[in-house]
């Protein structure tokens, strides 16, 4: 059958997640109600940065031009914070505001794109199953009440939203029976789960989530340095189905910084909590975020960053530049820098990530590790990450399949990916 839907995705896992059940809401429209008529074109934004936006722009400008007689729907953060600019820009398109994106697929099957009088929804009804991926992502929250002076999140994505524990088992369990052996648990702040109830948590969902499957394994993805728990790690630490991998943003090893930027801890307590994290899990992950360009950071203050990061037990850093944008506290601040310290910077910090890849790498020598295959290279061989979240190629995995773990020795580091074999 022709293909009818076109699906684009940008920006963070939860945007993935939500395009996954999309794309899996239009495929049971079809195959319950038929194919509708015509073409649809859509693009699931995001509006965190300018470059962000840009490539929204980009994405959207291609899709229009790759396929000139679909109708073109447009979600996403971007719709959310920008409306009238999409409206000038792209006048025939449709635009669906965040809260009623999931309901996309049953507007097309309807052929009717006026949402107002549909009711916002969250989460679907069931969890989707990406047939092109080897793990599978949960969404558990949404929204995000935080007071970073730098960030449109909030302003997109509003206040805190949980599914209850016995909808994520149920959708957990649905993705098991379906032959996942990896969930990567999500949410735009996993770590605020069940705030809003009063009666859940995150350490909660995760002992149900591995009371009630029996094989899964499950992901963490980005978790606030304070909601770390000494609870959360000692739950890591006793179980072989957490992976031994956490992404805690720092975004500055300034304090001067981290108070403008309106962050709750001082590089101390960070500091304390890396060690802590390596102490009880000396062969985990752990990755962090940091912006560069803040207004007010200067040369010194740059430098305490470097540095504080230099003498940490960092895995790798996500690098990205201080983007302005309106509707933010920082929006009105003062101190910029310029381009190309901006550059400069960015490729100092980038640099250091390499360098902490390749040490945590060259640690892993010799090790036994978990690795899921996810594709299979031109060259047969099987492409994917440990549980440790480390890129590898496994050698010797005639007859294995992608998606399925297996225990695997690393037998080398090149161009910082793992070369492991199985066990």
């Amino acid at each position: 059958m022709r293909e009818k839907f076109k699906v684009v995705t940008l920006g963070c896992k939860v945007n993935q997640y939500e395009s996954f059940s999309i794309i899996d809401g239009l495929q049971k429209i079809a195959s319950e109600k038929g194919v509708p008529d015509g073409d649809y074109s859509i693009i699931n934004t995001c509006a965190v940065t300018h470059a962000a936006c840009h490539q929204s722009r980009q994405a959207i400008s291609k899709l229009m031009r790759e396929n000139p007689s679909s109708t073109l729907l447009i979600t996403g953060c971007y719709v959310d914070l920008y409306t009238e600019e999409l409206q000038e820009r792209f006048g025939k398109a449709i635009l669906i505001p965040t809260p009623y994106k999931l309901r996309i697929p049953e507007m097309v099957g309807a052929s009717n794109f006026e949402y107002s009088s549909l009711t916002p929804i969250s989460f679907p009804q069931f969890a989707p199953k990406p047939k092109t991926r080897a793990r599978a992502y949960l969404k558990v929250q949404d929204g995000c009440e935080g007071r970073c002076s730098y960030c449109v999140v909030p302003l997109a994505r509003g206040s805190y939203k949980s599914l209850d524990v016995e909808e994520v088992v149920k959708q957990a369990k649905e993705l098991e029976e379906a032959g996942f052996e990896e969930l990567v648990i999500t949410g735009i702040h996993l770590g605020k789960y069940g705030v809003e109830k009063g009666e859940a948590s995150l350490e909660r969902l995760i002992s149900q989530l591995i009371y009630n499957t029996s094989q899964l394994r499950f992901r963490l993805s980005s978790i606030e340095p304070k909601e770390v728990t000494p609870s959360l790690l000692r739950m890591i630490q006793e179980s072989n189905r957490i992976c031994r991998h956490l992404h805690i943003p720092l975004q500055s090893g300034s304090a001067k910084i981290l108070k403008g930027m309106g962050r709750d801890y001082l590089p101390e307590f960070y500091r304390d909590l890396v060690h802590q994290v390596k102490g009880s899990l000396p062969d985990s992950a752990l990755g962090t975020d940091v912006m560069v360009g803040f207004p007010g950071e200067d040369e010194s203050t740059f430098f305490e960053t470097l540095r504080f990061l230099e003498a940490l037990p960092i895995t790798y850093l996500h690098v990205f530049p201080y983007s302005p944008r309106k509707g933010t506290l920082a929006y009105s601040f003062k101190g910029s820098i310029s381009h190309g310290e901006l550059r400069r910077r960015v490729a100092t910090l980038k640099e250091l990530d390499r360098r902490k890849r390749g040490q945590f790498m060259a640690q892993m020598l010799g090790s036994v590790l978990q690795f899921l295959p996810e594709r299979t290279s031109k060259e047969g061989e099987l492409i994917g990450h440990t549980d440790n979240y480390l890129p590898g190629v496994l050698l010797n995995g005639q007859g294995l399949r992608v998606g399925h773990r297996i225990p695997a020795r690393v037998l080398k580091v090149e161009d910082l990916t793992l070369v492991l074999t199985p066990i």
